[in-house]
């Protein structure tokens, strides 16, 4: 099923300045891919230009396929291990110039680019200070994380910890996946039940 299939199962979504646009052009689009230097992939370009700044009409939560980070830290390491099991959806990043720009997905492109891996980009949040991101790297294109800021990795104290230098493989410690791609990651989305 497409994403927009799973919006509607989902109850739909609003537009959050609604008194100025926030839906990116293609222009804006290519500007980000040359930025992260990497090619966004077909669907989430169409969701960029069709919804701008949005969030559900209801609560939706995620779940990662897996509690644990998708890099592990072996125990000789000493480093600590994260594990994380979901979490809400905030709000989908657009284009917000005229405000704090606090969802403006260029905003958060040039705030994350040092503490994220490379070629990824954050375009949601989960409004507590967390990311979602997508990869547009050759290994992990298009797939979805979430990014946990309270277990974000320092690559200073990493190597005067292990005397290692930080890989990039080592900076997927706070990232766990909830989506195959755009279309399992909506599929995998659901709307808050409270028991």
């Amino acid at each position: 099923m497409s994403y927009k299939n799973e919006i509607l199962r989902l109850g739909g979504m609003r537009e959050l300045f609604s008194e100025h646009p926030t839906k990116l052009e293609n222009e804006e689009i290519s500007e980000i891919e040359t930025i992260v230097n990497g090619k966004i992939p077909q669907d989430v370009r169409d969701f960029l230009l069709t919804y701008g700044i949005c969030d559900f009409n209801y609560e939706v939560e995620f779940k990662p396929y897996s509690s644990r980070a998708e890099y592990v830290h072996s125990p000789e390491s000493e480093q600590p291990n994260f594990s994380f099991n979901g979490s809400m959806l905030g709000v989908f990043f657009g284009r917000d110039s005229g405000r704090d720009d606090a969802y403006d997905i260029f905003k958060n492109i040039k705030t994350y680019k040092e503490r994220i891996p490379n070629k990824f980009v954050p375009f949601g949040n989960d409004g507590m200070g967390n990311l979602i991101l997508i990869s547009l790297n050759d290994i992990d294109y298009g797939k979805i994380y979430f990014w946990y800021h309270e277990a974000e990795w320092d690559s200073e104290d990493y190597e005067e910890e292990t005397g290692l230098s930080m890989t990039e493989d080592v900076k997927y410690q706070n990232l766990w996946l909830i989506g195959i791609n755009f279309d399992d990651f909506f599929s995998r989305l659901e709307i808050l039940s409270i028991d």
